[in-house]
């Protein structure tokens, strides 16, 4: 099987929810050849949904050294260091994210997320979004309310988020 058909089939396990094979066939491709990158993005992402945000954030680190203008993986990279307390540096590479493919809008709720989690509510009008979506959406003064596992502004709902 070449790479591309083996990560379409990890790809698949991985969608399915089948982590350890997944893994297992991204393993396999990364001792072929231990610079794929999308390797080792889903690899980092598998990581960081079994909780191993150490882990998860060497493969995406490693990703981004080989491939710096790799959209996805710093979108990930993103969460594992706001999910590791790290909120501006996780700001910085969602940023990243959304500057070199503004068409992810997992990586512009995600950026919403870590923002709004922060309480950097200012901080929303520094992000390149659409005039269009700015108009339909304006900023809310209200005071944030306690959602399940964050604070969100009230009326918005909560969302949870790690892409893969």
């Amino acid at each position: 099987m070449n790479a591309t058909a083996s990560i379409e089939h990890a790809l698949a396990l991985h969608r399915g929810g089948d982590l350890a094979g997944a893994e297992e066939v991204y393993g396999h491709i990364l001792r072929d050849d231990p610079d794929d990158v999308s390797a080792l993005q889903l690899m980092g992402v598998i990581c960081t949904q079994r909780g191993s945000w150490r882990d998860g954030e060497q493969y995406l680190r490693r990703c981004l050294a080989i491939a710096p203008g790799y959209a996805a993986a710093h979108g990930n990279l993103g969460l594992v260091l706001a999910r590791t307390g790290r909120v501006d540096e996780a700001l910085v590479s969602l940023r990243r994210s959304v500057v070199l493919d503004p068409a992810q809008p997992g990586v512009w709720s995600n950026l919403g997320m870590v923002l709004t989690r922060a309480g950097r509510y200012a901080d929303f009008r520094m992000y390149p979004i659409s005039s269009a979506y700015a108009r339909s959406r304006p900023c809310s003064s209200r005071r944030p309310r306690k959602s399940r596992d964050f604070t969100v502004p009230s009326g918005t709902p909560s969302t949870r988020a790690i892409s893969a």
